[in-house]
């Protein structure tokens, strides 16, 4: 729900990541309203990264906002959210009404 809280929190419409397909992320992903990205109106196919440890991804691409569902289920956890502790540092990006600082 962290994923979806910050992307509705700063407004991002669209976004660009990847789903590890062992732990089925990907199909997590296109429950929030991601589709598998495509390149010339082609699927990119899954890849193993060395970032990930060999594992198997999929690429994956938001565009005009999240599911309904997904967003229904960010706000159930929304005072969580809330009360999240931030690092200092980061301040600049975050809302000055939400979380705490932690030095």
């Amino acid at each position: 729900m962290a994923h979806i809280s910050y992307h509705l929190e700063h407004a991002t419409d669209e976004v660009l990541s990847l789903g590890v397909m062992r732990f089925k992320m990907d199909r997590w992903f296109e429950f929030g309203g991601y589709k598998p990205a495509h390149l010339n109106g082609q699927e990119l196919p899954t890849m193993k990264l060395k970032t990930h440890f060999g594992e198997e991804v999929r690429m994956i691409h938001l565009q005009g906002g999240f599911a309904p569902q997904a967003i229904a289920l960010a706000r159930q956890y929304q005072d969580v959210w809330n009360q999240r502790i931030l690092i200092a540092g980061m301040l600049e990006s975050q809302p000055e009404d939400h979380g705490k600082i932690a030095a």
